[in-house]
């Protein structure tokens, strides 16, 4: 794995925590949205930027009571044709009391 792959797949993981993502969403919608919903947690614009540039949203599950969620996103080129090319994330939960509701018995 290189560096360029490790930031990606921190970033998936990063993005699958913004909030009612729609099927095939991409370039700047998707980069306002992710931007709107992160940026106080740190996501600047241009990673929302970079992002929205080079993958797009496939599917989002709704998030569960316990904060479960996860989303599969695919790769694209600079014209926004789909490459084929899928990453799946999974958020965790979103507060404390969420993670021993969600993980208490695993």
């Amino acid at each position: 794995m290189n560096i360029k792959s490790s930031y990606e797949n921190s970033l998936l993981a990063q993005m699958s925590y913004t909030d009612n993502l729609n099927n095939f969403r991409s370039g700047n919608v998707l980069r306002d949205q992710i931007f709107g919903q992160l940026s106080d947690d740190g996501v600047t614009l241009s990673q929302a930027q970079y992002f929205a540039n080079n993958f797009r949203v496939k599917k989002q599950s709704k998030t569960t009571a316990s904060g479960f969620s996860a989303t599969l996103f695919e790769r694209i080129d600079s014209s926004g044709k789909g490459l084929g090319e899928y990453h799946f994330a999974m958020r965790g939960s979103d507060e404390y009391f969420d993670f021993v509701d969600a993980n208490w018995q695993n």
